[in-house]
């Protein structure tokens, strides 16, 4: 990444995986902050813009995909990329995602490099 890379809201429960996401994407030049809940990801949404929001399926108390909804009804992240991750990729899932307002649907296990080319598409949309 070069230049003033968009900011990525990273939204997963899990501290390990979190954590792997802020520092793989923060080694690509982005400003990631993590958050292990949809609800403390809404109050992130409401203190700043943010150019991607990553977030997984499935989280304590709300939902990724009640997550979903919710940011595509709130001004500030109505059109905001948002990339769907989950190990529940079965196609029910996915849809449900993509149904919801994601963005693009990417199952694990994956690869890190397909995270970094998908969160460059992303984020090379908003830029």
């Amino acid at each position: 990444m070069m230049g003033d890379a968009p900011a990525v809201l990273v939204v997963e429960d899990d501290l390990n995986i979190r954590e792997l996401y802020e520092f793989a994407l923060g080694n690509r030049g982005y400003t990631v902050v993590g958050a292990p809940t949809a609800e403390i990801a809404l109050e992130c949404v409401e203190e700043r813009a943010w150019g991607l929001v990553v977030c997984d399926r499935g989280l304590p108390g709300m939902n990724g995909v009640d997550l979903v909804r919710r940011l595509r009804a709130l001004p500030g992240t109505a059109v905001t990329p948002i990339v769907m991750i989950s190990a529940w990729a079965q196609e029910e899932y996915r849809r449900d995602a993509l149904d919801a307002g994601a963005d693009r649907f990417l199952g694990k296990p994956f690869q890190l490099g397909e995270l970094y080319a998908l969160v460059d598409q992303m984020t090379a949309q908003v830029a």
